[in-house]
C-alpha cells in the first residue's frame, strides 16, 4: 500500500513537473516568436529610413558635382562681370534644379532665361506667382549649346539689364556679399516667387557658396 501511494505521488510530481515544463516551453516559444516578428518589424520600419538616407546623400553628392562643375565658370564670369559667383551658382542650382530640369538637360538653359523675336526658343510650361497664388502658363525660353554659353548669356543680362529697363539688375552687381545679391535680384524681378531671396541665400550657406566669392 505504502509503495503504490509512493508510486502515485512520483507520477504526481512527474505530472506536474512536465505540465510546468511543457508551461514554461510554450511561454519561452511565445516570448521568442513575439521578440522575432518585433525585430522583423524594426527591421521593416527601419529600412526605409535606410533608404531615405541613402537617396538624401545620394543627392547632396549629385548636387556638390553640379556646384564642383560650374563653380570655375562663375568665378571666371566674375573677372568680366563683377557678378559674385555664389549667386551665379545658386541661380543655376534653383534656376535649373541642379540641371536635372528639362529645361537644362536638354536646352542648356540653366538660368530659366526667356526668349523673344530673333532667339532660339523654346515653348514650355511653366509656373509662375501671380496676384498670391501659383498659376502655371506657357512661356518661350532660349535655348543654348552648352552650359557655359547660358552662363555668359546670363552674367550679360544682369549687366545689360532688359530691353526696357537697362539699369535692372544694377544694384546686384553692387551688391557687397550675397544677402544683398539675394535681395536686389528678387527685387530687380528676376523671378516672382517671394521666396526666391531665401532660396538663394539657403542654398549659399548649406554649400558654403561663399567660399567662392574671391
Amino acid at each position: 500500500m505504502k509503495k503504490t501511494k509512493k508510486l502515485s505521488f512520483l507520477f504526481l510530481t512527474l505530472a506536474v513537473l512536465f505540465f510546468l515544463l511543457g508551461f514554461s516551453l510554450n511561454a519561452f516559444h511565445r516570448d521568442l516568436t513575439e521578440l522575432s516578428q518585433d525585430q522583423s518589424n524594426n527591421e521593416r520600419r527601419q529600412e526605409p529610413k535606410d533608404n531615405e538616407k541613402l537617396a538624401r546623400e545620394k543627392e547632396d553628392k549629385e548636387r556638390k558635382k553640379f556646384i564642383v562643375k560650374i563653380a570655375p565658370i562663375a568665378q571666371e564670369i566674375q573677372k568680366e562681370y563683377h557678378i559674385l559667383p555664389s549667386i551665379t551658382i545658386a541661380q543655376a542650382c534653383l534656376e535649373s534644379d541642379w540641371g536635372r530640369s528639362s529645361l537644362s538637360a536638354k536646352y542648356n538653359n540653366y538660368f530659366g532665361i526667356k526668349g523673344g523675336e530673333g532667339s532660339d526658343t523654346i515653348e514650355l510650361k511653366t509656373k509662375e506667382f501671380e496676384d498670391g497664388h501659383w498659376i502655371e502658363k506657357k512661356a518661350k525660353f532660349r535655348v543654348y549649346r552648352s552650359l557655359e554659353e547660358s552662363m555668359e548669356d546670363h552674367a550679360k543680362l544682369l549687366k545689360n539689364g532688359t530691353s526696357w529697363n537697362n539699369n535692372q539688375y544694377q544694384e546686384v552687381l553692387k551688391a557687397q556679399d550675397y544677402h544683398e545679391a539675394s535681395e536686389a535680384m528678387y527685387r530687380a524681378g528676376y523671378a516672382t516667387d517671394p521666396a526666391y531671396a531665401t532660396k538663394l541665400i539657403k542654398i549659399i550657406e548649406k554649400y558654403k557658396l561663399n567660399q567662392y566669392d574671391k
